[in-house]
């Protein structure tokens, strides 16, 4: 039984592939799909991040940290 979906699957082999000697796999996926969460939440409040916080059960500044992170990252 697969528990992780072909598209996430095929992402994680190309990564290990191209990265033999990669570490912290795991902080990295977490990292995208948090990633991925919070712009899709922002884009669903039109960028309201009080109502955003409150859908990702998190509070308004942790979003703002991450929100923050993201706009460095980029």
């Amino acid at each position: 039984m697969t528990l992780i979906k072909p598209d996430v699957q095929n992402a994680i082999d190309n990564h290990l592939a191209n990265n033999p000697k990669t570490t912290g796999l795991h902080i990295l996926a977490v990292s995208e799909v948090t990633r991925g969460l919070i712009e899709a939440t922002i884009e669903h409040t039109y960028g309201n991040q009080q109502k955003a916080a409150k859908i990702l059960g998190i509070n308004r500044t942790t979003l703002r940290q991450h929100l923050t992170k993201y706009r460095t990252q980029r």
